[in-house]
């Protein structure tokens, strides 16, 4: 698959959107990705279910916000992280 990052600046935001081309993330469990120890069913994803849980709480520690969209032009998913700047 590709992955692709975009750095920009939204007025006294500063913006991470990473783009790739894999199969996305049913919609209904677009939020619960954050929670620790899910997994959505049938990803057939390894691991236990931290990473993302571990990355909101590193972005608000920072006082980022992360979020997670499937994408709309493409097959794949857009993770973006906003800054305070």
């Amino acid at each position: 698959g590709r992955v692709d990052v975009c750095v920009s600046r939204s007025g006294e935001r500063a913006l991470v959107s990473i783009t790739d081309t894999g199969p996305g993330i049913p919609s209904q469990d677009l939020e619960r990705v954050f929670d620790r120890f899910f997994r959505a069913e049938g990803s057939g994803a390894s691991g236990h279910g931290l990473g993302l849980a571990i990355a909101r709480a590193a972005a608000e520690q920072h006082r980022a916000q992360i979020r997670l969209e499937n994408r709309a032009d493409a097959a794949g998913l857009r993770a973006t992280v906003e800054f305070a700047i």
